[in-house]
């Protein structure tokens, strides 16, 4: 029970990880950058 609750969150966390690494993405022409600064934020 408890492995399979970490799998789903983990699951969870990295699909808000890529959504939020996408939306650096479209937000900033400048890709890297933008994610470091978007990752300091989080």
């Amino acid at each position: 029970m408890i492995a399979e609750n970490k799998t789903i969150i983990s699951k969870a966390v990295n699909y808000q990880v890529k959504k939020i690494i996408a939306n650096c993405f479209k937000t900033n022409m400048e890709p890297l950058l933008s994610i470091v600064m978007c990752m300091k934020k989080v």
